[in-house]
């Protein structure tokens, strides 16, 4: 891919988020392994790029000062850097297929790049709503585009209807009675919910709502996101169906730890199987956990994990072709490790 992008020099792209992750992991793996003086100067324009991304997610000017700061970074470190990678000509990004993390997509809008998240269903042909150049709002999926309606149900369940929605399942009516009312409204299966200013926002599956035994309902991809936001976690999956507390299957970014291993003077170079086993990662991940959901519900805190020495992939048909993980998939298959967790 970074070669087709050096050849191409795209205007436009669309990727999947865990693509944009990747970018981002290898990026600050690389940046950490530069000279001292490169990787302060990264840093300084990251944080000016960072202050005048919150600025514009708030709806705040952003000072002239800062403005300054912000043109200099693009200048002396940014421009260099797309020009580098091939993505001078690039006016945006569009993201779908999954949720974006705050974190990655503000790592990107500091930089200078725009990701326009998306939503949509292959039943919906596929575009529901987008967000638009200038307007973006982390953590939304936009505005429905135009012509196409979407409202939510009592249960939160997404509801489209319009044009773009797909006449039925072939030769299957009963199916497309499922999912099509009468009155024309697909069910997406999608839970969400529109925010003060219109933008939608997806909160996950329906399907993937996790219920815990004492009743409650945990949704698990915004708790999953933010796990993500760690540069120490690669890949990560709840799970809690039917017992008292939320636990979490989590991939190790092992490039990451191993550095931090090495910054803590930790000797050797363990292969994933060891480093999943060392205390020292252990107790790494947890602090992480904790400082990222500090925030959250207490019923939505992740209480137990397993760290898992290889990552999901699609050939071992634990991710979909766009990256998703496909959750019954990789629930049968560490069964084990997470009964041991509830046990």
């Amino acid at each position: 891919l970074r070669q087709s992008i050096a050849e191409v020099r795209p205007h436009y792209m669309v990727l999947v988020p865990r693509v944009f992750e990747m970018f981002r992991e290898g990026m600050l793996a690389r940046i950490d392994g530069e000279r001292f003086l490169s990787r302060t100067a990264f840093r300084w324009a990251l944080a000016a790029g960072k202050s005048c991304c919150e600025r514009a997610q708030a709806g705040a000017a952003v000072p002239p000062v800062l403005e300054l700061r912000r043109r200099v970074a693009d200048r002396l470190v940014f421009g260099n850097i797309r020009k580098a990678l091939g993505l001078d000509r690039l006016k945006f990004f569009v993201s779908g297929g999954a949720p974006i993390s705050r974190a990655t997509a503000e790592f990107f809008c500091s930089m200078g790049f725009s990701i326009l998240e998306g939503y949509g269903l292959t039943e919906t042909s596929p575009l529901v709503a987008v967000n638009r150049p200038g307007s973006v709002r982390f953590g939304t999926v936009g505005f429905p585009v135009k012509g196409v309606e979407v409202k939510i149900a009592p249960d939160g369940e997404i509801l489209v209807r319009g044009p773009n929605v797909m006449l039925g399942y072939h030769n299957r009516p009963g199916e497309t009675g499922d999912v099509i009312g009468p009155d024309g409204w697909f069910r997406t299966g999608d839970i969400g919910a529109f925010d003060e200013e219109g933008y939608l926002r997806i909160i996950d599956r329906k399907k993937s709502l996790i219920v815990l035994a004492n009743g409650k309902k945990v949704a698990p991809q915004p708790i999953e996101s933010l796990l993500l936001e760690s540069p120490y976690i690669g890949q990560v999956m709840l799970v809690g169906d039917n017992v008292s507390t939320v636990s979490a299957l989590i991939v190790p970014a092992f490039e990451r730890v191993r550095e931090r291993l090495r910054e803590d003077g930790t000797k050797g170079d363990p292969d994933n199987g060891g480093l999943v086993k060392a205390p020292g990662v252990n107790r790494l991940i947890r602090s992480e956990i904790q400082r990222l959901t500090a925030d959250l519900a207490e019923f939505e805190r992740v209480r137990r994990f397993t760290l898992l020495d290889h990552e999901f992939s699609v050939e071992s048909g634990e991710l979909t072709p766009t990256l998703k993980i496909r959750r019954n998939v990789v629930a049968e298959r560490y069964r084990d490790a997470i009964a041991r967790m509830h046990a």
